[in-house]
């Protein structure tokens, strides 16, 4: 096992561990008890990494890094901070970024929805999205340029249908023959978590260790995001994710204690180019039109791409099931026709932001 300078936690195979930050000072060693684990003993400890005194799992101790990256705003700074992380402990040839392709309801670049919808844009807004925001890459470009700006592996996964096919959530919702909601996350489940349990089972494969495979999987969750977010351990083992013979995974959530300021103040310092939602006024970045997003993401989500809003109304009506509990997108999509060209302008000056210089893939002023 490699030295640990100081180990404050120790992680059996199914403890959640809450991390807190501690104040700079030194630290002293702590004996470390082994763990039954299988056919084996583990040990799986925290410790801190100078200078920031921030308590994070051991990642030399992970055969394998996972970073979920969606393109918004808190998944461009985990990354960043994570591979920082490796690469202060030496394990950056561990990570691998992994962005889920939604398919059709991903948020687009501006210059791809003006291919679309540009004479919409000049009739509604009085321009196109390029001249309003510039030309800016989508979600899925913008997790690659931080794959590329550390050079770790990219990885595009989706929801496979059983003829090998994409399957993106319109289909998804016809075979459900419903939306989904807060307590019945169909989208989370076959969009985001069962194609990264598939990588997770290729990465085994071509590894081929010898042994269980031990896999960090990062995401960028933060408390202040929602009540059940908050309720979430920061560091903690996924016993879906894990099984009896090839992988065990623990799940980290390094920003779980971040707050929206602190987001956007490390994009501003770092020179982090955000979505060009947010300057439209969007306050998450997930699917386009998201049941589970405040009324206003929804809204102006109809405005800029309409013909998805008219899509969910077809499904609507095929499948009898209402886009949310006791409201049909009809009535964002009303909201969104009542808007002015003002309202619009008003809502982009309101979401202004000082624009970061974007940073290159041939280098990072993070790193700095």
């Amino acid at each position: 096992m490699p030295a640990i300078p100081a180990c404050l936690a120790l992680l059996p195979r199914q403890l959640s561990v809450t991390l807190k930050k501690v104040a700079p000072g030194p630290t002293f060693p702590v004996s470390m008890p082994r763990f039954r684990y299988g056919n084996g003993w583990l040990s799986v400890a925290l410790t801190t990494i100078e200078p920031s005194h921030e308590l994070v799992p051991n990642l030399t101790l992970m055969d394998d890094i996972n970073v979920n990256h969606s393109g918004g705003k808190d998944s461009r700074v985990m990354a960043r901070y994570m591979c920082e992380l490796a690469r202060a402990a030496g394990v950056l040839d561990r990570v691998t970024i992994l962005h889920n392709d939604l398919g059709m309801v991903e948020w687009p670049g501006t210059a791809e929805l003006d291919a679309q919808y540009a004479d919409y844009y000049r009739a509604t807004f009085g321009a196109t999205l390029v001249e309003l925001f510039g030309d800016r890459p989508s979600a899925k470009d913008l997790a690659r340029q931080d794959a590329e700006l550390y050079g770790v592996p990219f990885v595009v996964r989706s929801r496979m249908l059983k003829d090998g096919t994409p399957g993106d959530l319109i289909q998804q919702i016809e075979q459900y023959g419903a939306f989904p909601d807060a307590a019945r996350r169909h989208c989370t489940s076959e969009q985001k978590r069962a194609p990264k349990h598939a990588d997770f089972t290729r990465r085994v494969r071509e590894r081929a260790l010898g042994r269980k495979m031990l896999i960090l999987d990062v995401n960028g969750e933060r408390g202040d995001e929602s009540t059940a977010r908050m309720k979430k351990a920061p560091f903690e083992y996924n016993r879906v994710a894990s099984n009896k013979t090839k992988r065990s995974v623990w799940t980290w959530r390094p920003l779980h204690d971040w707050t929206l300021s602190d987001i956007w103040d490390y994009h501003a310092e770092h020179g982090i180019e955000r979505h060009w939602w947010y300057d439209a006024g969007g306050g998450r970045l997930s699917c386009s039109i998201c049941v589970l997003g405040s009324n206003i993401d929804i809204t102006l989500a109809c405005l800029y791409r309409p013909n998805l809003a008219q899509r969910y109304r077809g499904l609507e009506v095929t499948t009898g099931h209402l886009f949310k509990h006791r409201r049909s997108i009809r009535h964002y999509i009303d909201a969104a026709a009542r808007l002015t060209a003002d309202d619009i302008h008003a809502h982009i000056r309101a979401a202004s932001l000082p624009t970061p210089a974007p940073t290159t893939a041939g280098g990072c002023s993070s790193a700095s």
